[in-house]
C-alpha cells in the first residue's frame, strides 16, 4: 500500500504540533525562569561580595590604626626609657664623683 499525501490535516495531527508547541514553550519557559533566578541569584551574590569588601577594607583601616598606635606608645615607652636611663646614669656618675671626692679628701 503506498501512502498517500494530501493537504488535510487530521485530529491526530493536531494533537501531535500541539504536544510539541507545548513542549517548545515550557522548554523555553523553564529555561527563562531558570535563567531568571541565576540572575537573581547573582545579583545577591554580587551586593554579598561588595558588603564583605566593604567590611574587610574596613577591618583592614582599623587593624591599620591599631598598629599605628602601638607603634607610637612603643616610641613614647623607648623615649621615656632612655630619659629614666640617662637620669639613673647621671645620679650614678655623681654617686661616683662623691664617692672619689670623698677619697681624695684626706
Amino acid at each position: 500500500m503506498a501512502l498517500k499525501m494530501t493537504n488535510e490535516v487530521s485530529l491526530v495531527d493536531l494533537f501531535a504540533i500541539g504536544g510539541l508547541l507545548a513542549g517548545a514553550l515550557a522548554f523555553f519557559f523553564g529555561y527563562g525562569v531558570t535563567i531568571q533566578e541565576n540572575h537573581t541569584s547573582i545579583s545577591h551574590i554580587k551586593n554579598d561580595m561588595v558588603r564583605l569588601e566593604r567590611i574587610g577594607e574596613a577591618r583592614d583601616t582599623e587593624i591599620l590604626e591599631q598598629i599605628k598606635e602601638q607603634r607610637d606608645d612603643l616610641k613614647d615607652l623607648r623615649k621615656e626609657g632612655m630619659e629614666g636611663r640617662k637620669d639613673v646614669l647621671d645620679k650614678l656618675d655623681k654617686l661616683i664623683e662623691r664617692s672619689l671626692d670623698g677619697k681624695r679628701q684626706p
